[in-house]
């Protein structure tokens, strides 16, 4: 926990920011977060409406 909130101090820099950016585009991201194995042991990331 103790590093998790000192996380809050991170700063980044500009260039360390903009490789962030151009990994984590929606663009970019496909498939599945788990396979079905895994998800099947898992409640909470699945939503039904």
């Amino acid at each position: 926990m103790r590093e998790n909130l000192a996380a809050e101090t991170l700063r980044l820099d500009t260039n360390t920011l903009s490789q962030l950016d151009a990994m984590m585009t929606p663009s970019k991201v496909a498939g599945a977060r788990y396979s079905e194995a895994q998800q099947a042991d898992i409640d909470t990331e699945e939503f039904s409406f």
